[in-house]
Parts: C-alpha cells; sequence; structure tokens
C-alpha cells in the first residue's frame, strides 16, 4: 500500500476533521511524501485544542515540534493525548516526554474515545507496515 492509497482510505471523526487536515497537509507538506508530517497533521486536526494551538506545538518555519506546548495552560487531558502521540510519531526522540514518560505509554495514550483515529495516525506514518496481502 502507497501512502496516497492510505491517505485515500482514511477514517476521520468528521467532515471538520477532514477539512482541517487537508489545510495542515497543505501548509507542513505540500507535494512531498512526508508520512512523519502527514501522521502530526491527521492528529492535530483531530482535536479543537490541537488545531487551535497548533502553532504552540509545532514550527512551520524550523519543521520542528515545541515541548513546550505540552505545558501549555489550553491543555486538556484529550489535547495531551493527542499532542503525545502526535510527537511521538513525527520523532522517534523522546527528550520531550523526560520526566513524564509514564503519560507517553500506549496504555496512556489509547485510552481514549479517539482510539480509532489514533490507529489511522498509525497507519500514516507507518503505512508500508500496514500492507495487506495483495498490496503492490
Amino acid at each position: 500500500m502507497t501512502l496516497q492509497q492510505t491517505i485515500a482510505g482514511l477514517k476521520y471523526k468528521s467532515d471538520l476533521h477532514r477539512e482541517r487536515y487537508r489545510k495542515l497537509r497543505s501548509d507542513y507538506i505540500g507535494t512531498r511524501e512526508d508520512p512523519y508530517r502527514e501522521a502530526l497533521a491527521y492528529l492535530l486536526a483531530l482535536n479543537e485544542d490541537t488545531y487551535e494551538n497548533r502553532r504552540d506545538l509545532y514550527n512551520e518555519d524550523s519543521g520542528c515540534i515545541i515541548p513546550e506546548g505540552l505545558e501549555a495552560g489550553w491543555q486538556t487531558p484529550g489535547s495531551l493525548r493527542v499532542t503525545r502521540l502526535a510527537f511521538n510519531l513525527f520523532t522517534s526522540d523522546v527528550d520531550w516526554c523526560e520526566g513524564k514518560e509514564v503519560y507517553c505509554t500506549p496504555d496512556r495514550l489509547f485510552d481514549s474515545f479517539d482510539a480509532p483515529y489514533f490507529v489511522e495516525a498509525l497507519k500514516l506514518r507507518f503505512y508500508d507496515a500496514f500492507k495487506e496481502d495483495g498490496d503492490e
């Protein structure tokens, strides 16, 4: 399965989630293929708080996440789950989670009604690992 096929088959929480994702894809990725930023855009678009405060979480100019955004006053338990998973999928460097590792484990992150959409983000990030029999 290609990244484009994965994107075409994505499930969205709502039409608004789809619209936000398309906007962030345009802003963050453009025309290149980048599964790291695909997953980031999909997740930041999922939650109202993360979407509205995305500039606290990702610097478009430098192309880097902003770990300090985890401490922002607008963060809620739900937006923190989204942010932590987005950061996990964006970078394998977990320095941003230091001292709060317990909150970054799968049992904490996926204990959410948004878990089905978290799986969709995993499919974006690791699209080549989700190939099924018969996929190219």
